[in-house]
């Protein structure tokens, strides 16, 4: 096995974002805009984007702080907004983004995050538990051991 973690492949990834999706769903939360926090979080907001049918779809970098004001393109005053991020990578500049969200006038924001470790101490509103050090498709350097 590479170091770093435990491959999972694209099958897998679309089935645990399609049951992410569903539990969005079934919470009666319709997002009109969605953000891709960090380099893995952009990944999962595109699929998760599909599976909801969302077409609003924003890509920040996790750098804290995080000036949402550069979004000049798209209204975010009274709209709903799923951040969508990986724990390991972004969540120190999710308080951020949320904070700047709510400047803006944003209506409602939640969080989702593919797979929230169980030692996690980040508040997240939809996510899959799966325990840690998990590599995924898109990351040959991690797969390959470099």
């Amino acid at each position: 096995m590479p170091r770093g973690g435990k491959p999972i492949g694209w099958y897998q990834l679309h089935r645990l974002i399609g049951e992410l999706a569903d539990g969005i769903r079934a919470s009666n939360f319709k997002p009109d805009v969605i953000i891709g926090l960090g380099r893995r979080g952009w990944v999962f907001a595109r699929l998760l984007s599909d599976h909801l049918g969302v077409s609003d779809l924003i890509t920040l970098h996790a750098n804290t702080p995080i000036d949402v004001g550069r979004i000049s393109t798209l209204e975010l005053r009274n709209r709903r907004i799923l951040i969508v991020f990986d724990v390991e990578e972004a969540a120190d500049a999710l308080g951020d983004a949320i904070q700047n969200l709510r400047d803006y006038g944003a209506s409602e924001i939640r969080t989702a995050t593919l797979l929230l470790p169980r030692s996690s101490k980040v508040a997240v509103d939809y996510h899959h538990s799966l325990g840690e050090g998990v590599i995924y498709p898109w990351e040959l350097h991690r797969r390959r051991g470099v």
